[in-house]
């Protein structure tokens, strides 16, 4: 388990039955190419010029019992509003970063198809953690995990974890955020067409 403050793992969040529907039921959706892997975004975006997050739709009726229940569980006080899945070809990883403010308090992920290893580092002081995660797994980061610690996922075929090898097949990341509502407007327009 990790040793960093803010991170919640829960290895069998999900059923086997939970964990085959839901990746059947994202595929049924297109997969628009995003650099290397597959991206579905729904509920807001977000606009890099800007920083700012706007509204683009509702979660696919999918993805609602699972918001709910992130909710009533207690991961996070509001139903999330907000969805990234994510697909990643085996190889494929992540670049280290932390999710933008703008995306709420906390950050819940929800992992389907292939066992992966995601990297926390941190500047100063220097650190580095890495969390073995599962399918059917629940990963949530808030307080000190979802802002001082950025994560990541090294781009190999295989992670070497306790001494064992986890060969890497495809994987999809369902992460869930709930976008803070704006006074009097949680719709957050769209940003003005570039000219």
């Amino acid at each position: 388990m990790s040793t960093i403050a803010g991170i919640t793992y829960v290895p069998d969040y999900l059923d086997q039955k939970t964990h085959d529907q839901l990746l059947a039921a994202v595929d049924e959706h297109p997969w628009i190419t995003s650099v290397d892997h597959g991206v579905q975004v729904y509920g807001y975006s977000y606009d890099h010029s800007l920083r700012a997050a706007y509204r683009i739709g509702e979660l696919p009726s999918w993805a609602t019992a699972l918001a709910d229940r992130l909710r009533q569980d207690g991961y996070v006080e509001r139903a999330p509003n907000q969805l990234v899945a994510n697909e990643y070809p085996p190889g494929h990883g992540m670049f280290d970063h932390v999710d933008q403010e703008v995306f709420g308090d906390v950050v819940m992920s929800v992992s389907l198809g292939s066992t992966c290893a995601m990297q926390f580092t941190r500047a100063e002081p220097d650190a580095t953690e890495t969390l073995l995660l599962a399918p059917k797994s629940l990963l949530v980061l808030s307080g000190e995990a979802r802002f001082g610690w950025k994560h990541g996922i090294p781009a190999r075929t295989s992670d070497v974890w306790n001494g064992r090898e986890y060969p890497r097949s495809r994987r999809v990341s369902l992460t869930f955020r709930a976008v803070p509502a704006r006074p009097a407007d949680d719709s957050l327009r769209l940003p003005p067409p570039a000219r």
